[in-house]
């Protein structure tokens, strides 16, 4: 591991499977939700998010022939745009930075500890 650089796939892998196996990917995943749940920006976004889904669901009478799978990609394609254009920035980077916090506190320790860096 050591030859390859950072951000190279191989290393990322190899990374990821050792947390895996050390079963610390879940715990951190699980932690990262957590911390991001919490945060007022977060429940804002996700309730609008919500609200916006129901809305365009509204509009759609399910039948045996609805293709499931294309109107979940439409939604997905739409929440991004909607999120994009009528979300504020402070939110959005609200929610980013905690994310980012959560990483750098919690995370980032937790991997160089498992990988023997520190």
């Amino acid at each position: 591991m050591a030859a390859l650089h950072p951000g190279d796939p191989q290393l990322v892998s190899a990374i990821v499977s050792h947390l895996k196996t050390e079963g610390l990917f879940d715990q951190l995943r699980r932690d990262c939700l957590a911390d991001v749940d919490t945060k007022p920006a977060y429940l804002h976004l996700r309730q609008r998010v919500d609200n916006f889904v129901s809305n365009h669901l509204a509009n759609h009478t399910w039948s045996p022939q609805l293709n499931k799978n294309l109107l979940r990609n439409s939604i997905r394609q739409l929440v991004l745009q909607y999120v994009c254009l009528s979300v504020s920035l402070s939110v959005r980077l609200s929610v980013c930075l905690s994310v980012c916090l959560t990483v750098c506190l919690t995370v980032r320790p937790s991997v160089f500890t498992s990988l023997s860096l520190s």
